[in-house]
């Protein structure tokens, strides 16, 4: 059962806010780097009609804050005392809070850092075992703390089994049309699922590089990367290489103009993914990153005005990147919610104290079943988290992600707001779907906010939006509810979807 907000009284009103300057959205040149290898998969491609494969790509080469850094750690002496854990805990929280906020690394122009060694996206690709003309591209995103499999897991997760076994039809009628509408047939192709550099698999072949701070923009400025250098033009059944080759520069150049001609993507994020999956619309598309024409095409004369690159990249001015966003509880919010005082703190805290290595996945999966956290997850998505968000190494599995990069990421807040002030001024063309927890926020272990602050997140751009709330869920709605989960993509992609030209 589901249930929804209704709109507040007070749909706060856009303001103008404008876009701090990016870095720039280019790989790195690898001439003379040994490439990673992936990892051997841990899970099975069992989901008929798509064959399962893992793919890299180089990140954006300069980095937001500093790929080195001597950051605050946590005494192992401290954190095993029962008297001083919790103190220690709580230290090294706020320390990592404050160095994170440090308005060192939110100067204007930003500065940039770039690594001494690459950085790799790990991306997790599921194509069609035969050609079906199909357009339609799902581009899932992880949480913090998660593995891209969680999401998107290969013959696992009931949830994205369900949406692709049940897009098998060779068409999709997507209703009700847009008011821009030209077609709305539409067919689904396959889906990506995205693993930030110090999450997963791509924290094991970043681990020697993985020693300073971290910031939700650049997770945002490497999914741009991923759409303008490297995503095929097209949707294809055929096979790719690990490592995904560059597109033509005349490609990107396209790309920066016209967005994803021949593709329709729609983005589906969880807490941390749906914030920076919706940073790369509301952020990062509306600065310079994109070459613009000054005149929006129409052929209404009087309808032509100067654009943005946002306008630009928007329906019906021109195609987008990413047409449609799928928010799974984003972590976007006010920038004086509760959230942001004191629970990054609590959350970087926590995650300080968490234990990171087990002798065998089975003791890992003892140990997570006796949490209330664990209890109440889908027994697949904890298998798929389990098998794939943990490695081996000398006798014994660890996480992947480490509870120290977990608390970095936890730690900052500042993305989270700046989406939450642009959402409002986003163009009502970019169709947006809630998806909430159902549960009582006040009961919940992992708040994000008062049920008020969510009621009013979910309404910030009223205009060609919903929302959901599944009954029973938390803020870990794809680990709890994920077949649920499922039937909501599914109907949502039925009409979403803004569909192409058939000719």
């Amino acid at each position: 059962m589901s249930m929804s907000y209704p709109p507040p009284q007070d749909i706060p009103k856009p303001q103008s806010v404008p876009p701090l300057p990016l870095l720039p959205i280019e790989p790195p040149d690898l001439h003379g780097f040994a490439l990673p290898s992936l990892l051997s998969d841990n899970t099975s491609d069992e989901i008929p009609g798509f064959t399962y494969s893992k793919h890299l790509i180089p990140a954006c080469r300069t980095r937001s804050v500093p790929a080195s850094y001597d950051m605050p750690t946590a005494d192992p002496r401290a954190l095993a005392s029962k008297e001083l854990r919790k103190a220690e805990m709580q230290r090294v929280g706020a320390a990592m809070k404050d160095l994170v906020a440090s308005e060192e690394w939110w100067q204007s122009p930003p500065v940039g850092f770039t690594p001494d060694a690459p950085l790799f996206n790990c991306l997790g690709r599921f194509r069609r075992t035969s050609d079906s003309g199909a357009r339609l591209t799902l581009f899932f995103a992880h949480a913090n703390g998660f593995n891209k499999e969680v999401c998107c897991p290969s013959g696992g997760c009931t949830s994205l089994t369900s949406v692709l076994c049940t897009l098998r039809a060779p068409d999709m009628v997507c209703y009700p049309p847009p008011p821009f509408h030209r077609s709305l047939r539409c067919r689904h192709s396959g889906s990506v699922g995205w693993e930030a550099v110090q999450h997963g698999e791509a924290a094991l072949i970043n681990r020697a590089a993985l020693r300073g701070l971290y910031s939700w923009r650049d997770n945002a400025r490497d999914i741009l990367n991923f759409l303008l250098h490297f995503i095929p033009a097209e949707a294809s059944h055929d096979s790719l290489p690990a490592h995904l080759p560059r597109v033509p520069s005349a490609e990107t150049a396209t790309r920066r103009v016209a967005g994803l001609t021949r593709r329709h993507v729609v983005a589906i994020g969880h807490s941390f993914g749906g914030c920076t999956r919706c940073a790369v619309i509301v952020r990062l598309l509306a600065t310079n990153q994109l070459k613009l024409t000054n005149i929006v095409p129409s052929s209404d004369a009087s309808a032509r005005r100067p654009c943005s690159a946002l306008a630009t990249l928007t329906p019906p001015y021109g195609p987008l990147l990413i047409r449609s966003l799928v928010l799974i509880d984003p972590v976007i919010m006010a920038p004086k919610s509760g959230h942001n005082k004191s629970g990054l703190q609590v959350l970087a805290s926590g995650a300080v104290g968490r234990r990171g290595q087990w002798a065998s996945r089975e003791d890992a999966r003892e140990q997570f079943l006796a949490s209330p956290f664990f209890q109440r997850w889908d027994p697949e998505v904890l298998d798929a988290y389990v098998q794939n968000g943990l490695y081996e190494q000398d006798g014994q599995v660890h996480l992947c992600m480490s509870p120290h990069d977990e608390a970095l990421m936890f730690a900052e807040g500042r993305t989270s707001w700046e989406v939450y002030k642009r959402l409002p001024s986003l163009t009502s063309d970019v169709e947006l779907r809630w998806i909430m927890p159902g549960r009582d926020r006040r009961r919940m272990l992992n708040s994000l906010g008062s049920a008020e602050e969510a009621e009013r997140r979910v309404w910030l751009r009223p205009e060609n939006a919903s929302n959901v709330r599944i009954e029973g869920a938390g803020h870990l709605i794809p680990h709890e509810k994920p077949e649920q989960l499922g039937a909501l993509w599914h109907s949502f992609t039925g009409t979403l979807v803004y569909g192409f030209d058939s000719t």
